[in-house]
């Protein structure tokens, strides 16, 4: 019996059962114990699923994170993975995981890994608007789950996904509500699919507002993918005239950069200031300067949801029924608010 037939017995889902006997600290103390007790008494081992993953195969999944090199400290990535291996492990399967920078070297580090039989399936992140990677991994026929979509890739594929549209047109819908007309964005990049949804998103709610669509090209920047990147592309916007009294970052690290911009700025941030919003809720967003507002995604439940799915398209299930979007949770802290008001802000580019 495996880790979905126990759920079915016990009546509560498969994640809870996988957090449960993986000892996590947010599953109340009898709901563990009775997991505990019903894999004891059935004599719990690896569910069909991943036995027939594993039969005379290498029993364990890879994903290429496509990381700059030198650069392996992402915390979100952090979280997936420990996500992921853990709902392998619940299975007697292992991760591998391996790195290399996005281009050219990337096709040859996948096949690498199924040419040799290094692992029995993959997992792609960081997807673009047309992947390559998608594309290899579909005309090899070679099982695998992507987190996140491919926009330009009409063949179905088993996919996890957020709603970053929905993320970011909630989010600057918050900031208008709180007074703000011009919200600029700062993105790391328009080839990856969730920065197209992200950034739709916003765009979509400030035109529902009567915003016109040139002013949004003139409120949006593009940065490296860092603190520093978002620091650069904030002082830029920030320092034109009619500059934005708000910006959305795609990522909690091009938030950071952006409110040490407001700090060279002589610039505050928060109620009454500019306001700053992330993405991610990394670990380090709360002890921002100020604590930074921001958008959690499920990232655990997300590494879950990415193997069962595998696994469910190992034993058959069409592709075009293994899709999933999830929903962020706004985390709200002190780097949002009102905007500056013409008394307060000294500025005519931050006047409303």
């Amino acid at each position: 019996m495996g880790v979905r037939r126990l759920a079915q017995e016990l009546r509560i889902s498969v994640t809870t059962v996988s957090r449960a006997l993986n000892d996590y600290p947010d599953i109340a103390p009898d709901t563990r114990r009775r997991v505990l007790e019903a894999a004891e008494r059935i004599g719990y081992s690896p569910n069909a699923v991943a036995r027939s993953l594993r039969q005379g195969r290498a029993n364990a999944v890879g994903i290429v994170l496509p990381t700059p090199e030198g650069n392996f400290s992402d915390p979100f990535l952090s979280a997936l993975l420990a996500g992921i291996s853990n709902r392998l492990r619940c299975d007697g399967l292992d991760l591998i995981v391996t790195s290399c920078p996005p281009g050219p070297d990337e096709e040859p580090s996948y096949k690498r890994l199924f040419a040799g039989r290094k692992v029995d399936s993959v997992i792609v992140t960081r997807t673009r608007v047309d992947d390559d990677r998608i594309r290899l991994l579909l005309a090899e026929n070679f099982p695998f789950v992507a987190f996140g979509r491919s926009d330009a890739i009409a063949d179905p594929f088993p996919w996890v996904d957020l709603d970053g549209h929905a993320a970011f047109f909630s989010m600057t819908r918050r900031l208008i509500e709180a007074g703000h007309r011009r919200i600029g964005l700062i993105h790391t990049g328009r080839n990856l699919n969730f920065v197209r949804h992200r950034t739709a998103g916003w765009r979509d709610c400030l035109v529902a507002e009567g915003i016109p669509a040139e002013l949004c090209g003139k409120w949006m920047a593009e940065a490296a993918p860092d603190a520093e990147g978002g620091r650069r592309a904030a002082f830029s916007l920030l320092s034109q005239s009619d500059a934005p009294t708000a910006l959305v970052c795609i990522s909690d690290d091009i938030a950071f950069g952006a409110i040490e911009a407001c700090r060279e700025l002589s610039l505050p941030v928060g109620d009454g200031g500019i306001s700053i919003v992330g993405f991610d809720d990394n670990p380090y967003a709360r002890f921002a300067s100020p604590p930074l507002t921001s958008q959690r995604q499920p990232v655990r439940d997300i590494g879950c949801t990415l193997v069962d799915m595998l696994q469910r398209r190992s034993t058959g299930a069409p592709a075009s029924q293994l899709n999933c979007l999830m929903q962020a949770e706004f985390v709200t802290r002190s780097s949002h608010g009102r905007p500056p008001c013409q008394a307060t802000s000294g500025r005519s580019g931050l006047r409303q």
